[in-house]
């Protein structure tokens, strides 16, 4: 009898070891304000609605397997929310960022706290308002999500030694997100008030901007 128990746990041990294991979710805390101001990012002075005072907003940046706290206070004349575009939100589907459908829309002078996971998710991605067209208006920002150091890299079959390696994953770490966006030389308010009453939307648009420049 005793024999049997020490079988069982023996096997209960090997298939506990053979279970992947979990690394302790680091806590990421960023702190968005929503603000308006004027800015000429292709040298034509326009209203803007700024993040944190610039545009695009500042970096997001976690790792992996961490946990996202990201308090947003909207001191915008218009409400807001905002969404991260391409996290599937398992789990957490409320944190999506989508007005009447997982949250009411932030007021003017409100706040709203997102937390979430990034669970296996990794690689280049954006936040940006989801209410009416107001990422028009550069309430966006860059959100980067680096891979574990235990999945493999493509690049590897190129270095030819670990020192290339190593190299290759420093510069992969320090990487600068570029981001690309269409931009016009009115608030988007101003814009989509003409199409719904012509009917007529404006195809072309004012100029390109890279990381808010154009």
């Amino acid at each position: 009898m005793v024999s049997q128990c020490m079988q069982v746990l023996q096997c209960a041990l090997v298939l506990l070891l053979l279970q992947p294991q979990k690394t302790l979710a680091a806590l990421r805390s960023y702190n968005l304000t929503l603000n308006a101001g004027t800015r000429a990012p292709d040298g034509v002075k326009r209203e803007v609605y700024l993040v944190n005072g610039q545009q695009p907003g500042p970096l997001t940046e976690a790792d992996e397997g961490d946990d996202l706290e990201i308090f947003v206070q909207n001191d915008l004349p218009v409400e807001q929310t905002i969404h991260w575009h391409g996290l599937l939100q398992r789990g957490t589907p409320d944190m999506d960022g989508v007005p009447g459908i997982t949250q009411f829309p932030i007021p003017p002078g409100g706040n709203f706290t997102y937390r979430f996971s990034t669970g296996t998710e990794y690689g280049a991605y954006w936040n940006h308002s989801h209410f009416r067209a107001y990422y028009d208006d550069a309430v966006r920002g860059p959100l980067l999500i680096h891979p574990s150091p235990s999945r493999r890299r493509p690049f590897e079959s190129l270095a030819q030694d670990s020192k290339e390696l190593d190299t290759m994953l420093r510069v992969e770490r320090a990487a600068t997100p570029l981001l690309l966006a269409d931009w016009y030389h009115r608030l988007s308010d101003v814009i989509y008030d003409e199409y719904f009453k012509t009917g007529a939307f404006p195809q072309c648009v004012d100029s390109l901007l890279a990381n808010g420049y154009g």
